[in-house]
């Protein structure tokens, strides 16, 4: 965080929703850990950022502090900031918060250096407006090919109904931040090829190595494994849950912890499916099924495991035809695709997605024929 350690700015982090500013406060304190003392999250304690950080960074008169009172450190909540001493102070702060507090008794006044808006292509442009207060830098960072914002009401003007980063991005203020620190590299050049015309590169070189296995469902040396399931249903999928139920029980009785693993779909339909087959699974305990994160491609944005499992459930051509523009949306297969670190496994009636439009649907091909995916 240059803003901080380097030029000592007090900055504020906005973003659309909790989550999304309680992740950036997670990975600033995570790979900065010294910066801890001077990182808070505003807000009511049921949206704080549940994070337990690492002391190797703290100084040592905090460590000594922690293990004599048997201590452990999690990041700041605060449900009302003190703006005065923040405003006057000449220490640099990092804050984040949501843009309504800054027009609330939470955080009413607050000055600052340095805004940034994080998600920026998930904010609409007055959430993010009510963020833009008096300071001297504003940072967007966002993925416009990524999920937009949600806006349901059919009386927003269109322009209004875009990203703020949409809205701001050209040719001339945009720099592209080219390095992925979160996929392994043939993930993470699999969604380069599908999405970024091969422009993502990645940091971490080769593949992750916590799962060995000959079998290429759970061998992190194949990292992306399409599965063909030949059912022909439409918004779930009983044989996809059941398949999914299984590998899952096979990953958490192999040792990866429950919290590493994701399974998404388009469909609420089949997320609560999959959860049934789950529960009916006795190889996974309550408290793993607890742990799961089972649901829908919009909540994960911003989020990411160690193992992603994506369903497909429709199957039916007619359908999956009808409704392609919402099933292989390019944000929508980018966001589920590129939360993985180490494993991804796309299950579906891949017989039948092969019919789907390719000139429309471009990186359908790809992925069918990429070099980086095995297909079972």
């Amino acid at each position: 965080m240059i803003e901080l350690a380097i030029l000592n700015n007090k900055v504020i982090i906005i973003g659309p929703n909790h989550m999304a500013i309680n992740n950036t406060l997670i990975q600033v304190v995570k790979n900065f850990p010294y910066l801890y003392p001077i990182v808070y999250k505003v807000g009511q304690s049921y949206n704080a950022p549940n994070y337990k950080v690492n002391t190797d960074g703290l100084t040592q008169e905090i460590k000594d502090y922690l293990e004599n009172n048997g201590e452990e450190l999690y990041l700041k909540n605060i449900p009302y900031l003190n703006t005065s001493y923040v405003n006057q102070s000449e220490h640099p702060i990092a804050i984040g918060m949501t843009s309504h507090s800054l027009y609330t008794k939470r955080a009413s006044g607050l000055e600052c250096d340095t805004l940034i808006v994080d998600e920026a292509g998930q904010m609409t442009i007055p959430l993010a407006l009510m963020g833009m207060i008096k300071v001297k830098k504003i940072i967007f960072a966002g993925d416009y090919k990524q999920l937009p914002p949600i806006v349901s009401s059919d009386k927003i003007r269109n322009e209004m109904k875009q990203s703020v980063f949409q809205a701001l991005i050209s040719n001339t203020n945009c720099t592209m931040l080219d390095v992925s620190f979160r996929m392994c590299e043939p993930i993470c050049n699999f969604v380069s090829e599908l999405f970024y015309d091969g422009e993502l590169k990645p940091m971490k070189h080769g593949c992750g190595d916590r799962i060995i296995n000959t079998n290429p469902l759970y061998s992190f040396y194949a990292p992306i494994i399409i599965q063909h399931i030949g059912d022909c249903g439409e918004q779930y999928s009983d044989k996809e849950a059941e398949f999914i139920a299984e590998i899952t029980g096979d990953y958490l009785n192999q040792g990866l912890p429950a919290t590493e693993i994701a399974i998404l779909s388009p469909f609420r339909a089949q997320a609560a499916n999959i959860r049934r087959h789950i529960g009916k699974n006795e190889y996974i305990t309550e408290e793993n099924r607890n742990l799961l994160s089972i649901d829908t491609i919009d909540k994960m944005q911003g989020q990411e495991r160690e193992v992603i499992i994506f369903s497909l459930a429709a199957g039916n051509i007619e359908y999956m035809t009808e409704m392609a523009d919402f099933l292989y949306n390019p944000n929508k297969l980018n966001v589920a695709f590129s939360r993985a670190k180490s494993k991804l496994i796309i299950v579906g009636n891949i017989d039948n997605l092969k019919y789907i439009d390719t000139e429309k649907f471009p990186h359908i091909k790809k992925m069918l024929n990429s070099q980086y995916v095995k297909l079972i």
